[in-house]
């Protein structure tokens, strides 16, 4: 007997390419968005997302294999926040807070960090000169 996955159960059977390239196109999104997630640096950040502005904090306590973001539109009303755990060997487990997945994956994807000049302020501390 062949096995299909829950999901293509009720399928036809020229639906299942379709659903193929779906799952393989959102298994590449989620993956590029752990990558691009994990290049942000952990505290708090400046940057742009859609033609605004947003402030972001990001935690990832020590021995916690947790990673928490929080998003907020400056001079708006945006919020973008999830956890991201990572749960022994398996893939990580993506928990968005009250809002679609596809919303917090697009944010990481996109969202452009402010590039603060450190290399000339005392202790390559931004913003101290």
């Amino acid at each position: 007997m062949f096995w299909l996955p829950r999901w293509w159960q009720g399928l036809r059977i020229d639906e299942i390419p379709d659903q193929i390239d779906m799952n393989v196109a959102a298994i590449d999104s989620f993956m590029r968005f752990v990558t691009a997630l994990s290049t942000l640096e952990t505290g708090h950040q400046t940057g742009h997302f859609n033609g605004h502005r947003y402030g972001v904090i990001i935690e990832r306590p020590v021995n916690a294999r947790v990673t928490k973001l929080f998003a907020r539109a400056l001079g708006g009303s945006d919020i973008v926040s999830f956890n991201l755990f990572q749960v022994g060997e398996s893939q990580p487990v993506l928990k968005p807070c009250e809002m679609a997945s596809e919303k917090v994956i697009d944010f990481v994807l996109q969202f452009d960090p402010d590039h603060q000049d450190t290399a000339n302020s005392p202790c390559g501390v931004a913003g101290t000169k």
